[in-house]
């Protein structure tokens, strides 16, 4: 038999009339409080455990220590702007948790399709993948136009600091810096063989 927490009959032979009003009774004893507008732990110090009795829980917040862990080998964390699957939305997701190989930061555009795989043009992915393997970024899109950029100080031209693409013209590379000099930011080329010394280009950047 499955009961509702809010079922009539069965608060009423408790003598209660709904769920609050029972932990607005049972008050101190029991281990949330409702003061009308917000429910929350009764002694507020205490660690809270979802999924688990202790640290080893799938939801973790450990007060001391102000940390909140999440543990699982799928999304970990999912934040949209609506109910939609295709809405765009923030998610981490933990690829194996037991060796912690992979943990991934998606920040996804509306053409999300859902299903786990990233659509092109759905956004960005910050990866850490592999132990001691480093850390990737990518932006997920298939436009020739699609760049990653970097910004210190603000989002204007003024701060911009770098912005890397996938140029394939021959004697470019994929990186592009900000010439203080021109106040531009300019593509950095590889001048002819030798040019840098015997075995080695030179890297250059227009007048």
């Amino acid at each position: 038999m499955t009961v509702s927490p809010n079922d009539a009959n069965l608060l009423k032979q408790m003598g209660f009339t709904s769920i609050v009003s029972t932990l607005d009774t049972l008050g101190s004893d029991i281990a949330w409080t409702n003061d009308g507008s917000t429910i929350y732990l009764t002694t507020s110090t205490l660690d809270l455990a979802l999924g688990g009795t202790d640290s080893t829980a799938r939801f973790f917040f450990d007060y001391s220590a102000y940390k909140v862990q999440l543990l699982g080998t799928a999304s970990l964390l999912d934040v949209r702007n609506d109910d939609s699957t295709q809405s765009a939305r923030v998610r981490l997701v933990g690829i194996d948790s037991d060796d912690d190989s992979s943990l991934t930061l998606q920040c996804l555009g509306p053409s999300y399709s859902g299903s786990g795989a990233l659509a092109a043009d759905s956004g960005v992915v910050i990866a850490g993948s592999g132990l001691g393997n480093g850390l990737s970024i990518v932006a997920q899109a298939s436009s020739a136009s699609a760049t990653i950029r970097a910004y210190v100080g603000g989002t204007t031209s003024t701060y911009h600091v770098f912005t890397l693409d996938k140029d394939s013209t021959a004697t470019y590379t994929r990186l592009l810096l900000y010439d203080v000099d021109s106040g531009a930011v300019v593509r950095v080329s590889v001048g002819a063989a030798d040019s840098g010394g015997s075995g080695y280009k030179t890297l250059r950047i227009p007048n």
